[in-house]
């Protein structure tokens, strides 16, 4: 793998533009060629900028720009990104309307869910789970309640027609920049405290079954009474069990919906069912679907 190095000490960018044109020169690139320059720039920080030379290419330099204080190494850093997808929001053709008019959105609850009639979009379950924690040698269970402290968008990863008819509405717009979107939404939210999104995950049981080799009962015990339970420890030992799949769970009678999640919790003590809010800036992000037109 070649090396790469960051050659600094250019206060603006027309300056180290400059230098990058003197390069193509001396390499070889035509005047009027329509590539000018050799070297990506970038803004180091205020007022300091620096062109990335790749090691075959050191030759260029100047001996006053090979000196350790204009020229140092990158470090190999391979990246990490996680995908996420445009997601399908289905609703009524009025309120897509008002959301493309002044950004006006509402955002659910799992409390909120409990109490739905409709059978597509209400799920009595929604949050709760049992959770199965495999030792060496010991198990347990737990049932949990989670994602009460959020408030809730819910999407589909797909779109076809008939997902109209099973949420039974006319409408539908598309989020094509999840991660922007979500990141607009976070300043409306009052009492921030955090996001979690995924695609839900189906299952026949809301049972979430986890092996955890280093279990054992006596890891529960308090510090100060060997007689009882740390009620600490074993809140922990559970949320390394659940994980996030807590607020992702739901059985395959809902797999159809192929639900892609946000969540933006929040910490509202009491937590409303649901919230109105007005995030123009989302629009951007999003794009409206014309039913049986795309």
């Amino acid at each position: 793998m070649k090396k790469r190095y960051i050659l600094n000490g250019f206060s603006t960018r027309e300056e180290a533009q400059k230098r990058n044109h003197e390069f193509a020169l001396n390499h070889g690139i035509k005047p009027d060629s329509t590539t000018k320059y050799m070297f990506n720039t970038h803004c180091l920080q205020r007022e300091e900028w620096g062109l990335e030379i790749l090691e075959d290419n050191l030759n260029l330099l100047d001996e006053s720009e090979k000196t350790p204080e204009r020229l140092r190494e990158i470090p190999n850093r391979p990246f990490v990104h996680s995908y996420v997808p445009m997601v399908f929001r289905y609703l009524e053709s009025k309120w897509v309307d008002e959301f493309f008019k002044s950004g006006s959105l509402r955002l659910s609850s799992f409390k909120k869910f409990h109490k739905h009639e409709d059978e597509q979009r209400g799920d009595k379950k929604e949050g709760s789970n049992m959770i199965v924690g495999l030792g060496a040698e010991k198990q347990f269970f737990a049932m949990t309640g989670n994602g009460h402290d959020a408030f809730v968008l819910s999407t589909s990863l797909t779109y076809n027609e008939k997902m109209y008819e099973d949420f039974d509405v006319n409408a539908c717009f598309v989020i094509e920049k999840p991660h922007e979107f979500m990141d607009t939404i976070i300043k409306a939210i009052p009492e921030f405290k955090g996001v979690n999104f995924g695609p839900c995950l189906y299952q026949p049981d809301k049972i979430i079954t986890r092996q955890l080799p280093g279990f054992d009962l006596d890891s529960l015990k308090s510090d100060d009474d060997p007689n009882t339970n740390d009620m600490g420890k074993i809140f922990n030992v559970i949320n390394q069990a659940s994980g996030l799949d807590v607020l992702f769970s739901k059985t395959n009678d809902y797999s159809h919906q192929h639900e892609y999640r946000m969540l933006w919790h929040t910490y509202l003590d009491p937590m409303p069912e649901y919230i109105d809010l007005i995030v123009p800036e989302a629009i951007q992000y999003c794009r409206r679907i014309e039913k049986n037109g795309g």
